[in-house]
């Protein structure tokens, strides 16, 4: 398979073959642009080879565009303005995207995901501006008082969507529970972990994470990030 043509076929990407995200309400997510991809399942494992995952990879193979997960990205791929589908090919080479391909077959990859990112839960002191419900449990209380007192129509409809809470959406993470156990066989083919959040040194759940990781014999081979959100922007 001609590596170049693949990457022409204004459908191809390599996100279903590198990259998973858990965000913090358990959801997994297909890419960073695919924000509710539907796997029919939060086990990390069984989405990687879920049937509409496997569906996907196929129809990206043979130049299928498949508007239902990627139509943001055509989008953008229309518009002329870099796309996370284009990107996806930056900082891999084509012997590694064939390594790859040589791993699938009918659409599943029987080797895990390289990229792996954690949203563990919302702990967080801050109230950034561009965060919301899902990235700071300090919103549940703040909120209910801007909502009432924003003068503006618009400003009162944003931050109304950082009021709701359901305290038990971000359990999912919970130590005891079947992710962990998942986490652990998936982390071995792991080769950058990215942490979000919340403030992930905020959450005892990612500390405990990278205390336990420290001591695996594959932890030098693991890229780290986390991610901070600037505090410079506090309402």
């Amino acid at each position: 398979m001609n590596i170049e043509d693949l990457k022409n076929n204004k459908a191809f990407c390599l996100h279903p073959w590198r990259t998973q995200i858990k965000n913090s309400l358990g959801h997994i997510k297909l890419c960073p642009t695919r924000n509710d991809f539907d796997a029919h399942t939060a086990d990390l494992k069984e989405a990687w080879n879920c049937n509409s995952i496997k569906e996907l990879r196929s129809n990206m193979l043979n130049g299928i565009q498949t508007e239902y997960t990627c139509k943001a990205c055509y989008k953008l791929d229309s518009e002329n303005i870099p796309s996370d589908r284009v990107k996806s090919f930056e900082g891999i080479s084509d012997v590694e995207i064939k390594q790859l391909l040589s791993a699938t077959k009918d659409g599943e990859v029987s080797i895990g995901p390289e990229y792996l990112e954690l949203s563990l839960d919302i702990e967080c002191k801050s109230l950034c501006v561009q965060c919301n419900r899902q990235t700071s449990q300090q919103w549940k209380d703040t909120t209910p008082f801007l909502v009432e007192n924003a003068a503006h129509r618009v400003i009162k409809a944003d931050f109304r969507t950082r009021h709701v809470f359901n305290d038990s959406e971000y359990t999912w993470s919970n130590q005891g529970t079947d992710f962990w156990n998942t986490f652990w066989d998936v982390i071995p083919d792991v080769k950058d972990l990215y942490l979000s959040g919340g403030e992930p040194f905020d959450s005892e759940k990612t500390l405990r994470l990278i205390s336990e990781l420290s001591t695996k014999p594959y932890a030098k081979a693991v890229s780290y990030t986390h991610l901070t959100l600037p505090t410079n922007r506090e309402v």
